[in-house]
């Protein structure tokens, strides 16, 4: 899955050592891997939100007062927004999501204040992880389950 961002990152980068320039370069080539990352696999599953006015959507009145439950994997899952769902594809993030698609973080005034440190850390995860450790997955014929996280059935090795 991340195949290409390890090759990218190992000659941008040449070094197991990770500087701010370096950083910014990282964060450049592997912010969509990540945000692809986290559509498939949402870090929250759904918040509450109360109603402010009478709301009516397809057909239902949400009532002013009334909670709300926004079930984001089933946003980021939804293939009016993003086709071929079980395909890694990070160019579906070269060009910003509309709004109210993609919302790993939250949206709006409720969005998470670490999110851009957040990305980073897994940015910088994932350049250890690619440096430091060999992988390879365990017996895939059987495949990859899916839901509520996709995991390889048998896992991977690491070395």
């Amino acid at each position: 899955m991340f195949a290409a961002f390890i090759k990218k990152r190992i000659v941008i980068l040449k070094s197991p050592f990770i500087s701010h320039k370096n950083t910014n370069r990282l964060y450049s080539i592997g912010v969509q891997k990540i945000l692809e990352s986290l559509r498939i696999s949402s870090i929250i599953s759904f918040t509450f939100r109360e109603a402010v006015n009478d709301v009516e959507y397809k057909g239902y009145l949400i009532p002013k007062g009334w909670k709300v439950m926004p079930l984001f994997r089933n946003i980021h899952h939804n293939p009016e927004f993003f086709p071929h769902l079980q395909k890694f594809d990070s160019s579906r993030f070269e060009a910003a999501p509309k709004p109210n698609t993609f919302m790993p973080f939250g949206s709006g005034v409720h969005a998470c204040p670490g999110n851009e440190f957040a990305k980073l850390e897994m940015l910088i995860m994932v350049h250890h992880l690619a440096s430091q450790f060999r992988y390879e997955v365990v017996r895939l014929e059987n495949g990859t389950q899916y839901g509520p996280l996709p995991v390889h059935l048998h896992g991977f090795n690491w070395w």
